[in-house]
């Protein structure tokens, strides 16, 4: 046993034995830092958008409250919801309604509000999470329904301008597109998410789970 331990081959090889160990921790704490920053990144990303959603839809909500007018005109209330820069592209869609490139980046953008709305309740794994995961797919929904009435607001036009028709008759197909389109329904959808994510502090909730 003597000289075993005072062979200097065994020391190299309990000395490489120790400095494996040592590498396979620190090998170890840096893919947990790693996956830490990482979490932390796209916490910070999804957070991002949605302050900037919520910040949007606070400052634009007054252009709801008028149910007796939205139906007839969405297309500046679309803009002001897309006004940042993750959504700015979708504005160009709502101008022209069908038309290929700009309505293939209108539904890219929509995607990526579902698939975010997703990331939110999965990366946070709480009730926070889960309810500003609602809102930002609610805010999806509510930008599809405005497109959709855009599209019937426009035909409808077309229509009036082929075969005039009484205003009344006019503004009553009007907001029975906005039935078919459920744009009165996402609404108020929408405003009621918001009241419960202010009421709730969600945003605070979030940032409080992005911290290293």
């Amino acid at each position: 046993m003597y000289k075993y331990f005072t062979n200097p081959d065994t020391w190299i090889s309990i000395i490489a034995v120790c400095l494996s160990i040592i590498a396979l921790f620190q090998t170890q704490k840096q893919i947990k830092l790693s996956n830490k920053q990482q979490l932390f990144d796209r916490r910070i990303d999804k957070y991002l958008l949605f302050k900037a959603l919520l910040s949007l839809y606070n400052g634009n909500r007054h252009l709801f409250v008028d149910k007796d007018s939205i139906y007839k005109m969405v297309d500046f209330q679309f803009s002001m919801l897309t006004n940042c820069s993750a959504l700015e592209q979708m504005c160009s869609a709502i101008d022209k309604p069908l038309h290929d490139e700009d309505q293939k980046i209108l539904l890219t953008k929509l995607e990526m509000l579902e698939k975010n709305a997703v990331e939110l309740e999965l990366l946070w794994n709480s009730e926070a999470g889960r309810k500003a995961g609602c809102f930002v797919k609610q805010y999806k929904e509510l930008l599809m329904s405005m497109y959709k009435q855009q599209i019937l607001l426009n035909r409808l036009h077309k229509q009036n301008a082929k075969y005039p028709m009484k205003l009344e008759e006019s503004q009553q197909r009007a907001k029975e597109s906005a039935s078919e389109t459920n744009l009165f329904d996402n609404i108020e959808k929408l405003d009621s998410i918001y009241h419960c994510i202010i009421s709730e502090k969600i945003e605070e909730k979030l940032a409080d789970g992005i911290k290293l």
